[in-house]
């Protein structure tokens, strides 16, 4: 198996239904005919494997072109440890997580698979799609910066489904599941990432390949939240085992509590300039203001 296309399952069947037929359309249009499996992990007590079947034979080709499979959450796991569930289950030497509620690029699986062949990790920008408006932006107007600084101080990575990694990669504890942290957790796993494995080959694709749904039931939809769900997730993981700089931490810390009133020190305040005015950020801003306007 080249692949493993990972998707956790909660809600909004429709969302999935146009994200597997995205990915279906991707696949086979990609020039090096990869093997892929799809596993589908559905954690809503509210659906079952049945109604999903029922979905996927709205898309008759899907099962031909890759393998299908479709496991039930006995109970409500949450987004991190289902994720989980699913890169234990995986077979394909590469690893693509994504959300139910994306989608990628009819040239998404074609362009990656071919930067694949000499590296480990690949992040592709992507666009936001604001739902109720109908209009969007790129997610990056210059290159990010990829190093595990960058990930420790900045949470510039916006979707796990921008990136495809080795499965040989190692990924110390995963998705961290603690209180108050849905959403900051796939932020996580990549400062994991990038700590355990110092000397992986990474790459960017500048090409817009990924479309990230953005609407009112996103985990990121309030800022606020978000903020304290990073913070939650510094304070109550314990992350000493990886070789990141204190100092690195502390300024995230910093800023974060800046951002949500716990420290208004001189100190926080620089961290918090320096994390709030980020060039990919200011331009996103500008350009998002003139959209929504």
């Amino acid at each position: 198996m080249d692949i493993s296309i990972i998707i956790p399952f909660y809600q909004r069947k429709a969302d999935l239904l146009r994200l597997l037929q995205s990915v279906q359309k991707s696949l086979l249009l990609c020039n090096s005919g990869i093997q892929a499996e799809i596993i589908i992990l559905i954690d809503s007590p509210e659906n079952t494997i049945h109604e999903l079947e029922m979905l996927l034979s709205e898309i008759p080709d899907l099962h031909s072109l890759c393998t299908v499979q479709v496991f039930y959450n006995e109970k409500n796991l949450g987004v991190a440890q289902t994720r989980n569930k699913g890169l234990a289950l995986a077979k394909g030497e590469y690893i693509h997580l994504i959300d139910q509620d994306d989608e990628v690029h009819p040239d998404f699986y074609n362009k990656v698979s071919a930067v694949l062949q000499n590296h480990d990790w690949v992040l592709v920008n992507g666009l936001f799609q604001f739902d109720l408006v109908q209009k969007s932006q790129k997610i990056y107007y210059l290159k990010p910066a990829l190093t595990l600084h960058n990930f420790v101080t900045d949470d510039f990575l916006r979707s796990p489904g921008q990136v495809v990694f080795a499965r040989k990669l190692k990924l110390g504890k995963a998705f961290i599941s603690v209180p108050n942290s849905a959403g900051a957790d796939d932020r996580f796993f990549w400062i994991q990432q990038f700590a355990l494995n110092p000397n992986m080959r990474v790459a960017y694709l500048s090409d817009p390949l990924y479309i990230a749904h953005i609407h009112n039931e996103n985990f990121s939809a309030d800022s606020m939240q978000l903020y304290q769900c990073c913070l939650s997730i510094w304070e109550e993981w314990d992350y000493a085992e990886l070789p990141i700089p204190e100092k690195w931490i502390y300024e995230n810390v910093s800023a974060l509590k800046y951002i949500l009133g716990k420290d208004k020190s001189l100190t926080s305040f620089w961290f918090y300039i320096k994390y709030k005015y980020k060039l990919n950020r200011m331009i996103r801003f500008v350009v998002k203001r003139v959209l929504l306007s």
